[in-house]
């Protein structure tokens, strides 16, 4: 069971970054997200990385193997171990798409987007005075870039 506490104690602080993207945790450990908060404990949120979170599915995979997790009883915890692992598995393939899918538009000669598709432009007039005695400098410097 150390392996199935240390795989929910290292996916607790990304649980929110999870649910934004569709992934949730499974309803048997729901009561448990939330205990560890590096924020309460003054230390610094780990970094997520897919070799990590490979591996903590991996050593799921291995718990799930067991003979005795197979035992009635276990019927309920080894359905949710089953969900988180293929939870894990499923976000790591996404971190990898999205990885891949960056190193490609980083090596693309022109830009991903364009302002008609994400963003707006948007001009605003200046609302400023200019006192007199400055007037004179900007006219000067109006006068210079003009040439």
């Amino acid at each position: 069971m150390n392996v199935l506490t240390n795989s929910l104690w290292y996916l607790d602080p990304f649980t929110a970054r999870f649910n934004s993207r569709g992934f949730s945790h499974p309803l048997l450990f729901e009561h448990l997200i939330g205990f560890n908060d590096p924020s309460k404990s003054k230390h610094r949120k780990a970094e997520m990385d897919r070799l990590s979170l490979l591996s903590h599915a991996q050593q799921l995979d291995i718990v799930l193997e067991q003979a005795w997790i197979n035992g009635p009883m276990w019927y309920h915890i080894k359905s949710a171990v089953k969900d988180l692992t293929e939870m894990i598995y499923k976000y790591s393939d996404y971190l990898k798409k999205s990885s891949e899918k960056n190193k490609t538009n980083h090596t693309l000669m022109f830009p991903v987007r364009t302002l008609d598709d994400m963003q707006s432009l948007k001009l605003i007039n200046p609302r400023y005075v200019v006192k007199p005695t400055f007037f004179s400098r900007y006219k000067t410097l109006q006068a210079i870039w003009t040439l």
